[in-house]
């Protein structure tokens, strides 16, 4: 029986934690033997939070800015001019 040289290699229990790390178990392809574990990425928390704070409130003011658009149209509605209002 010729012996697995391992050349071909498979990815299996992938796991993202998020955007920037990446977990996952390396097999060969095909006898199957578990070569190691492998993981990569950083994951900086504070800047992570930093950010989702910054998102959270871009959209809440977006989010504001849209209702009160739709609240002074509801108020408001359309200006019409007509044409007797005309100063000449």
């Amino acid at each position: 029986m010729k012996r697995c040289k391992h050349k071909h290699w498979k990815e299996r229990n992938i796991l993202k934690e998020d955007y920037y790390t990446v977990e996952y178990d390396v097999y060969c392809k095909y006898c199957g033997k578990y070569l190691g574990h492998w993981n990569y990425g950083y994951s900086d928390v504070e800047e992570n939070i930093k950010f989702e704070k910054w998102y959270n409130r871009a959209i809440h003011i977006i989010k504001t800015y849209i209702k009160n658009k739709i609240l002074d149209f509801k108020i408001w509605g359309f200006k019409k001019h007509n044409d007797t209002d005309l100063p000449f």
